[in-house]
């Protein structure tokens, strides 16, 4: 990842450097361990004397073995779980919040507040994201994911997300967070319950949401996080179980 002080840099003339240039550093360059050198040598040639206007940041992240990572030591020794443990919280997004808000990251750094579960952050971060996408885009906005079946269909999805949401006038989605403890760890619960108007999802529960196209993964991925998934009334409320144990 860069900084638009990159892509933005400007010669003597001022030209942009741009992604062109950029792109052909990353296909010529031979040996990744002196990419990020190679880049900054090239912005710098190419600005001259003329200098920077903003600053040029550079960011490799790197997917690694989790053997390489190594086991998170935890001290138990003040007791099995400190914080907040047993409790229940709803989140409710109405109209205009639907529209313009995301709060994924809000609920994510509640939810970071339980001990242990801060350690499951990515997986968390899925599974809300998912939650919150179907019952949004399907249940308030009223979108079919079977138009997503190829690259056409789904440009004609994203286009009538856009035209829905424009359009949007009413409709929420509520989140209800319930944590309790157990004698080796805790349960987390969450209800999402959306204003649409459901759909039926008794025979796809009864496949197990076994999907061969590109659209519906998401039940499917849920299903691989939590221990639990189960819909309830017309198909507009969903429950999932996540447990973990502090070991």
């Amino acid at each position: 990842m860069w900084s638009d002080g990159i892509i933005e840099s400007r010669d003597d003339l001022g030209d942009l450097f741009g992604e062109d240039r950029l792109k052909d550093i990353f296909t010529n360059n031979k040996n990744s361990e002196h990419l990020f050198d190679e880049i900054i040598q090239t912005v710098n040639e190419f600005t001259g004397e003329r200098g920077k206007d903003d600053d040029t940041t550079l960011l490799e992240v790197r997917m690694v073995d989790e053997s390489e990572v190594g086991e998170v030591n935890i001290d138990l020794s003040s007791g099995m779980v400190s914080g907040p443990v047993d409790w229940n919280m709803r989140y409710t997004l109405r109209g205009d919040t639907l529209k313009t808000f995301n709060p994924m990251p809000l609920m994510l750094s509640i939810l970071s507040d339980v001990p242990y579960l801060n350690n499951l952050s990515g997986q968390l971060y899925t599974l809300m994201a998912e939650l919150f996408s179907n019952a949004f885009e399907h249940g308030v906005l009223g979108l079919d994911s079977a138009l997503k079946a190829d690259a056409t269909g789904f440009a004609e999805y994203y286009q009538k997300r856009d035209t829905a949401i424009k359009a949007l006038t009413s409709g929420q989605v509520c989140f209800e967070f319930d944590h309790k403890p157990r004698k080796d760890g805790g349960q987390l619960v969450i209800t999402v319950t959306d204003s649409g108007k459901g759909f039926d999802y008794k025979s796809k529960q009864d496949n197990k949401f076994v999907n061969q196209g590109y659209s519906g993964r998401g039940i499917p991925l849920i299903l691989s996080i939590c221990d639990n998934l189960e819909y309830l009334g017309d198909g507009n409320v969903v429950k999932v179980e996540l447990s973990w144990v502090a070991d």
